[in-house]
């Protein structure tokens, strides 16, 4: 959109400025620094899942498979000018493999104060954990309403996103972008589907987010997010839609291993048609436990309003217990039990991690 790229020529007009001052300064460019430090860290995340389900449709994908290969190339363009770029390989349940672009984008760091901003495409700083990649989930699914709300693997968009660390003596930041989301589901099957719903044409967020510490063993984290973007039949009819979260994380450090973390986020959908208004809410509530420097357990209740007639609401209960075997490799077992339906799915997973920055598991 025009805004975008309004405020795109701006920002990048002011780290102009900024970056001629460098040079000034004698910082050496790309090719005169003596020894070759231009190749990118390359970093490779495999997530190989087994499952198991009591209910009758999903019994066709009980099998081992490799669900997701990712891999990541970063590095500096400049000092305080980093790129970071993800390709991903999903196994959707159909068993077909999507090539995807997850993310490409270049952060301008500390350009003015605490302001810094990233260009390209993003997973969307959203609430608690869309940002995130699968492998730095505590679970290894997806809560069900970020997957009915933002799609199954995450809200991922081009555009531009700005944040502002305020200069205060606890953590408080704000954050707004502007995007231009794909017209098709995160499932890559074509709009129109039924009881299918995605992201679409151009969208916009923001996020409001303080940590506050209580001496140094506890911190209270508050966030608000909100998001306005088109629905996936805006080609056909009126199809706004508008998104609203709230996210509260409590953490506890008991010893230099052990950890307990609570943390729940509500989100309210809010999508206007021609003919109706559409109303849908839902939650997760978590609650994480570290014993020691292997093992880790969770349990999270979720509900959820749904698009199917049968089901127009979703409750599901989901334990998990892991083992690090190295802080980038890891063993998971889950199971999720769901209230509604009355079936349930065993998960086994192993997740590794190969190179540099092959994202630091939580």
């Amino acid at each position: 959109s025009r805004f975008i790229l309004l405020l795109m020529i701006a920002l990048l007009i002011m780290c102009g400025f900024k970056l001629s001052a460098q040079e000034i300064a004698g910082t050496p460019l790309p090719g005169q620094r003596g020894v070759p430090t231009n190749l990118p860290d390359i970093s490779i995340i495999g997530d190989i899942t087994g499952s198991l389900s009591s209910e009758p449709a999903a019994r066709r994908a009980d099998n081992l498979t490799v669900r997701e290969i990712e891999i990541g190339m970063q590095g500096y363009l400049y000092p305080e000018i980093r790129a970071d770029v993800f390709f991903a390989f999903h196994r959707e349940e159909s068993g077909v493999i999507n090539a995807e672009l997850e993310e490409a984008y270049t952060s301008f760091l500390s350009l003015f104060g605490g302001l810094n901003f990233k260009l390209g495409r993003m997973l969307v700083d959203f609430g608690k954990l869309n940002k995130l990649h699968s492998e730095q989930w505590h679970f290894i699914s997806r809560p069900q309403v970020l997957a009915n709300f933002l799609g199954g693997h995450g809200l991922s968009a081009d555009g531009i996103s700005l944040s502002y660390l305020f200069p205060l003596p606890f953590f408080l930041q704000w954050d707004i972008g502007a995007w231009k989301v794909a017209g098709e589901s995160s499932s890559g099957e074509p709009e129109g589907t039924e009881f299918e719903f995605s992201l679409a044409d151009d969208a916009y967020h923001t996020r409001l987010w303080v940590a506050i510490p209580f001496g140094e063993m506890a911190e209270l984290q508050l966030g608000s997010s909100g998001l306005i973007a088109r629905g996936p039949e805006f080609r056909k009819q009126n199809d706004l839609v508008k998104i609203g979260g709230l996210d509260l994380t409590c953490q506890f450090i008991i010893s230099a291993y052990q950890r307990l973390k609570l943390q729940t986020e509500l989100l309210n959908l809010s999508r206007q048609l021609a003919t109706e208004e559409v109303q849908r809410r839902g939650f997760y509530t978590t609650a994480e436990y570290g014993f020691n420097k292997y093992w880790n357990c969770g349990l999270r209740y979720e509900m959820t309003d749904t698009l199917l007639p049968e089901n127009p609401a979703e409750i599901m209960l989901t334990g998990v217990v892991f083992r690090y075997l190295s802080e980038t490799t890891k063993l998971r077992v889950q199971y999720s039990y769901n209230i509604t339906t009355k079936s349930g799915t065993l998960l086994g997973q192993l997740l590794f991690g190969i190179g540099p920055h092959s994202h630091l598991m939580k």
